[in-house]
Order: structure tokens, then sequence, then C-alpha cells
């Protein structure tokens, strides 16, 4: 055995001979001097029980906080939160160790004591009267737990308790949403009536209630809430647009629907969806020329997106009043689309429009590209023959 180890040892045994003669005071000191030679959780953890039997909890606690130091630097968690919890056996209410415990339950995924622990600090902070130390404890619980609903709901609490209406109001929204993702409708519906009684303005909380109540079929209530929501932020396209379709869908249309579009518009004027829900409201108010003037841009931009079936639905209310564009639109999908046989029946039609409007220039390009498709047509051979009596002429 070596020197160092010897002297180590004889300490060692030195120490254990006092304390068992209940003579602590030199027991710590010994304790203490092996401490200088090299740190030990356990010998942090001897030199604390030794002074809460000598009863100095003051210098227990201490030591017992050093030794869970030691051990949580090491690698050992259990046995760190052995030590805290020998601390809070001495002080229950003492800050620093239900933190240190917190913090430690939470690296190791014990989300309940955690929770618990941190809970009682925030806690401790109301009773001492330092609210706002409260809040910043369960701003971090919500970071290590965003999906805990407890803790959710007390930091909207507390937002209520210090004054914070807006962000407590929020807070209950989110909540009713995560409850509409679990689809625990009851919850959802209670924490956002929670979050208007909080704040009447709470406009998430309306966005969501009109959802829930479109659900339950209850239309009249849903255009309520959106309506409220609309009144509180004219200019959300979300919302506005959410309200138009739905009164549109359930043949709700009226003014505050009109209204409501001409405003977004007014300031969002390359909106198509918004023109394209005006176009309806004047389709059912019978108002066609304002509707093609809405929808003109609506109906390009489905051509262009090729969702084809839309845009022939949309073109389909304008075929008799305004036949040349709506044809024009229809050639340009079936041409898109590789359609042979409708794209000749387009052509041919408005061939003959424009025929009728005594533009044979334009009838003639027509002609010759369905000529192209079928020149087996004799209809068409003899259609292209007389216009280029009259446009070949014209042109030389």
């Amino acid at each position: 055995m070596s020197e160092n180890k010897s002297h180590i040892v004889i300490l060692q045994e030195t120490a254990q001979q006092h304390a068992a003669k209940g003579e602590y005071d030199k027991a710590i000191g010994l304790w203490k001097k092996l401490l200088s030679i090299r740190e030990d959780g356990n010998i942090f953890n001897t030199v604390g029980d030794l002074y809460v039997k000598r009863g100095d909890h003051k210098n227990a606690i201490e030591y017992f906080a050093l030794a869970a130091g030691k051990f949580k630097k090491d690698g050992s968690q259990q046995k760190a939160m052995a030590l805290y919890k020998k601390i809070l056996n001495i002080n229950p209410v003492d800050m620093n160790t239900l933190i240190a415990l917190a913090d430690l339950y939470a690296s190791q995924g014990f989300e309940n004591y955690a929770i618990d622990s941190f809970h009682k600090v925030a806690e401790l902070h109301i009773k001492n009267g330092a609210a706002g130390k409260a809040l910043e404890v369960y701003e971090k619980m919500l970071r290590l737990f965003p999906f805990n609903m407890h803790v959710k709901i007390k930091l909207s609490e507390l937002y209520i308790q210090l004054g914070l209406r807006e962000r407590a109001a929020q807070g209950f929204a989110v909540i009713a949403a995560n409850y509409v993702e679990n689809e625990d409708t009851p919850k959802a519906m209670e924490f956002y009536h929670k979050a208007l009684k909080t704040d009447t303005n709470n406009i998430s909380s309306l966005v969501g209630l009109s959802k829930l109540s479109a659900n339950s079929n209850d239309i009249d209530k849903a255009l309520e809430y959106l309506g409220r929501a609309m009144t509180l932020d004219p200019l959300d396209q979300n919302i506005v647009l959410s309200y138009a379709k739905l009164a549109i869908k359930t043949k709700r249309v009226d003014d505050t629907t009109k209204n409501a579009l001409l405003k977004f518009i007014e300031s969002n004027p390359g909106q198509n969806m918004a023109k394209q829900y005006l176009g309806t409201v004047y389709l059912t108010e019978g108002l066609t020329l304002k509707a093609w003037e809405e929808l003109q841009p609506c109906i390009d931009e489905r051509v262009v997106q090729q969702d084809w079936e839309e845009a022939g639905e949309l073109l389909n209310h304008f075929i008799e009043l305004f036949p040349i564009p709506v044809k024009e639109r229809l050639v340009t999908i079936y041409r898109a689309k590789g359609d042979a046989e409708n794209l000749k029946a387009a052509l041919v039609e408005l061939a003959n429009l424009h025929m009728e409007e005594e533009a044979p220039q334009a009838a003639l390009k027509l002609f010759r590209e369905v000529h192209e498709m079928a020149p087996e047509d004799a209809d068409v051979v003899s259609w292209i023959k007389e216009l280029e009596k009259v446009v070949v002429p014209a042109a030389s």
C-alpha cells in the first residue's frame, strides 16, 4: 500500500471512529481533510449526514447539494436525485433544490415528477408575491413539455392573475385547438368559450368555434362567429374567404358577404379567389356582367393551373352572354388537354361565331386549324375556299 493511500485509509478509519463515539466535529474535520485531497460524492454525503446528527441543517443542506452536484457531474443521476430528496426532507421548500431536482427529472424524461417539482416552485413564488417569477417557471415548463395540457392551462390561468388577458385567451385558444386535434369537441368548445370570456376579441377562438359549429351543421352560428372575427379583422384573407365560401356553399349569401369581399379586394386587388367568390355572389344576384368582370382573371388562372374542371364550370355561366371569349378559353383547355374531338367542335363553333361577327380572317385561321386535324372534312374545305375569296384579296 502506498504511503498516500495508507494516509487516506487512516483518515477514513479515524473519522469513522470519531463518528461512532458521537464526536461529530472531529469526524467532520477529518472527512473535510479527505475532501481537500479528492472530491468525492460519497464523502460530501457523509459530511452532510454528520451535520444532520449535529443538528446543523444549514451545513447539512450545503454538503448534500455538493454531493448531488458531484454525482450529477459524474453521471450518477439517480444518486443525485436521492441527495436532492434528502435536502427536501430537511427543508421541503428549498427553492434551489426544487429547481435542480425538476431540471434533473426533466433531463431524465420523468415528466410528471418534473412538473410536480416546478409546480411547487411556482406556488412558492406566488406565495411570496412574485407572480412574475412563477410565470417564468411555467413558461419554462411549457418549453420543456409543449404538449402537456395541465401546464398550458396553469400558464393561461396565471396570465389572467397577472392581468395579461390577451395572452391568457390565446393560451386557452391553443388548448382548444389541441382538443380539436384529439377530436374532443366538448373540451374544445369549453376552452374556446373560456378564451372569449377572457378576451371577447380573440379571433382564433371565433374562427375555431365557427369551424366546430359548421361541423355540427349549425351554419347560422358558424357564420355569426366568422362575422364577428371579420369585424375585428376585415382584411384577414382566411377569415374573409372562409366566410364567403361558407355563405355561398350554404346559399346564405347576403350584403355582409358582398361588402366583405369588396372591402378585401379593394386592399388586395390581385386576390383572385376573393374575386371568384364575389363573381359567384354577383351570379346569385343575376348581375352577369359584373360576375364576368370579376371571374375572367379567375378563369384564366384556373386554365394556367390546368384546373380544367373548375374553369369549365365557371365558363358555363357565360356561354350565352359572352360566346366568343368563352369558346376561346374552351379551345385553350381542349388544346392543352389533347382532347381532339372537343377541340375540333369548339374550333368550328368559334369560327362560325367569328363569321357571324363578320371577322372572316379570324374564322379562316380557325378553319385551317380544323383542316389540319381533319383534312377529309368536306364542309371545312368548302368554308376555307369561301373565306379565302374574301380574306386573301383583301390582304393583297
